[in-house]
């Protein structure tokens, strides 16, 4: 049997050899130096060894006592090896398997569909709200009031459109784990209702006898004084009736010039802020004939971007979305309309209708990509295509309504050139 005197004594030679102390545990000394403690049992008449560790972190006591540990199991019927296996791969999938890992892999695949900043955005904000609470956490171990801590801490801080994205990401998050059969049930499931929202705030808006001015002079905004893309952004929106973000990423590959529509994409709508389209679908706008000119007139500017309103020519970065609301302000409306504030002109224009036309209030809420409150609020509502015929009727009445109003509120002696502006 080995002492720790005679185990200090070993020296390295050229070939590794073995210091047997009994009962098929022995210490395994390599040319390095090193001393390895292993031991040689029989399962089924079959020789096989067990690794107990390196001398001196295990002592000649730990050794013998993880020896002794190993004839018990085999006394049992149970394989050591087999069983020291088990439980390495039993800590490597809970280390693969906790929050964190978790929410890379449900980001790696997800981006795919992203645009690179909404992607870094996304990362950013899981890292600093979910990963300081959650990171290291076995998924299995996760269950509501741990989900419901997290988003709550959030919320305390007043942050309710982060903490309702926490919420959603948390949700999606543990979705995944549970399509990889990482768990059996989501704990995200129930967190619906556990924010407290906001009153919700409407953006300004004239009102419906202050539009022709608003419009004549979003159509006489000098480019000239601001960025030519300024103005022509305006009206683009104007006449769209769009969000901010879907009109500053706006790329050309989604205008069909022949079809006179614009398509915008699902990831458009996932990126806005204001709560609005989480449909996630295609988005169609039937281009009226004002809308089209406007793009030709942006067209023409020659941009050398796929992007329409670029912050620069060439650039791949969009405009900044306070641009044209501080041209709004130079014209008079701060604090009395804002560019989201132009949905809402739209909105208003469209129900007033005028004496012949009269629009369907389904047609105009799909064309302002609301989704509906209910299952009857608008029947086959993910159908992008839904009353398209009228709508695209419904956006040349409007552009034609706009340039009349406009007209309409022109001083006196004055022309105004509404092709031209």
């Amino acid at each position: 049997m080995l002492t720790d005197k005679t185990i200090k004594a070993l020296k390295p030679k050229d070939k590794q050899y073995k210091a047997s102390d009994g009962k098929g545990l022995y210490l395994l000394v390599t040319p390095s130096g090193g001393k390895l403690w292993r031991l040689k049992f029989r399962v089924a008449g079959k020789e096989k060894l067990l690794t107990l560790g390196h001398y001196p972190e295990i002592t000649l006591s730990d050794a013998r006592t993880r020896a002794q540990e190993a004839r018990k199991e085999l006394a049992n019927g149970i394989d050591p090896a087999q069983a020291k296996q088990r439980t390495k791969d039993d800590l490597r999938r809970r280390v693969q398997h906790t929050f964190g890992n978790i929410a890379v892999a449900w980001h790696k695949r997800e981006s795919v569909r992203w645009t690179p900043n909404h992607a870094k955005r996304i990362a950013r904000e899981i890292e600093r709200d979910l990963f300081p609470h959650l990171k290291y956490t076995e998924v299995d171990q996760i269950n509501t009031p741990m989900l419901i801590r997290v988003v709550k801490r959030i919320e305390a801080r007043g942050a309710l459109d982060v903490a309702s994205r926490a919420q959603q990401r948390l949700t999606n998050i543990l979705k995944y784990a549970v399509q990889h059969g990482l768990i059996q049930h989501n704990p995200g499931l129930n967190l619906g209702g556990i924010i407290v929202k906001p009153i919700e705030q409407h953006r300004p808006a004239v009102r419906l006898e202050e539009v022709g001015e608003l419009v004549r002079k979003i159509y006489e905004l000098d480019g000239h004084r601001l960025s030519p893309l300024t103005p022509l952004a305006l009206k683009l929106t104007l006449l769209t009736f769009l969000r901010s973000i879907e009109i500053r990423a706006a790329r050309w590959e989604e205008i069909d010039f022949a079809k006179c529509t614009w398509t915008v994409p699902p990831i458009r709508n996932e990126i806005t802020k204001d709560g609005g389209m989480k449909c996630r679908k295609e988005h169609i706008v039937p281009l009226s004939r004002q809308a089209i000119e406007v793009l030709l007139e942006i067209k023409n500017l020659d941009l050398s971007t796929s992007l329409l309103f670029p912050m620069r020519a060439g650039s791949n970065s969009v405009m900044s979305e306070n641009t044209m609301n501080q041209a709004l302000n130079r014209l008079g409306y701060k604090g009395r309309q804002t560019v989201h504030g132009l949905r809402t002109v739209a909105s208003t224009v469209l129900n007033a209708g005028d004496r012949r036309n009269k629009w369907n209030k389904d047609a105009i809420e799909r064309q302002l990509a609301h989704s509906p409150r209910s299952e009857n609020a608008v029947r086959d509502a993910y159908n992008r295509y839904e009353f398209l015929e009228e709508r695209t009727e419904m956006m040349q009445w409007y552009a034609d309504r706009l340039d009349h109003l406009a007209e309409a509120s022109q001083p006196y002696g004055v022309v105004l050139d509404l092709k031209r502006a």
